[in-house]
């Protein structure tokens, strides 16, 4: 069986050498890949490439949602952000409505919601393919990987507990104060998922709306 990684088809020419330059002893084959990016078929690696502006922008409209579902049936899923989030809010006032808790909270939402470990931000195209040729050639040698550069911006989010808050905090119309309510009483994502509107309104402070955008984001 040929040793290769799949590249998704609406990645650029530039795109498609720069891997078969990084990823020596592997055969690139660009194909129509409707779950991700890249597809390391020999140990069920499946990584999603996000420029810094995209996945901000895929925060609000719900692609990251989407993208997330798309992902679930490889046992191996990685987002990689590329580019700088500091460096985009100066240069493009559009994004400086996302805050670090918002970026944080997002990334801890994909990580414990669908199993997905976000790495990065990476500055440069070549900087990316090194962390994929790693990701591959550590999961070929059955060795763990070590997640170095996961996003940590400077938060005082220390533990699982913060993460989850985090992460529910990143809903419009979702107060940390409204939060903490909420995991006070379900204080893991998964209860989140499987527990009724009708509980969530029961909890005092917590009103219908707050508990439909709750459901609306973390249901079975």
């Amino acid at each position: 069986m040929t040793d290769e990684v799949l590249i998704d088809s609406h990645e650029t020419p530039e795109t498609v050498r720069m891997a078969i330059k990084m990823l020596k002893g592997l055969v690139v084959r660009v194909v129509t890949l409707a779950e991700c990016d890249i597809v390391y078929q020999d140990t069920n690696i499946c990584i999603e490439r996000k420029k810094d502006d995209d996945f901000l922008s895929s925060m609000q409209d719900g692609r990251l949602h989407k993208q997330g579902l798309n992902m679930q049936p490889f046992p191996h899923r990685f987002v990689i952000i590329e580019g700088d989030f500091d460096e985009l809010r100066k240069k493009d006032k559009r994004y400086r409505q996302y805050s670090d808790e918002q970026i944080y909270g997002k990334i801890a939402s994909l990580e414990m919601k669908y199993n997905i470990r976000v790495l990065g931000p990476i500055k440069t195209s070549r900087k990316f393919w090194i962390q994929v040729e790693r990701l591959i050639f550590k999961s070929k040698d059955k060795t763990v990987i070590e997640y170095s550069k996961i996003y940590q911006p400077k938060l005082n989010v220390i533990d699982r507990k913060d993460k989850v808050l985090s992460a529910v905090c990143t809903l419009n119309g979702v107060s940390v104060k409204k939060a903490q309510l909420i995991l006070d009483v379900y204080p893991e994502v998964h209860q989140l998922c499987h527990v009724p509107i009708d509980e969530l309104i029961h909890i005092k402070g917590i009103g219908t709306k707050v508990a439909e955008k709750v459901k609306s984001v973390y249901h079975e």
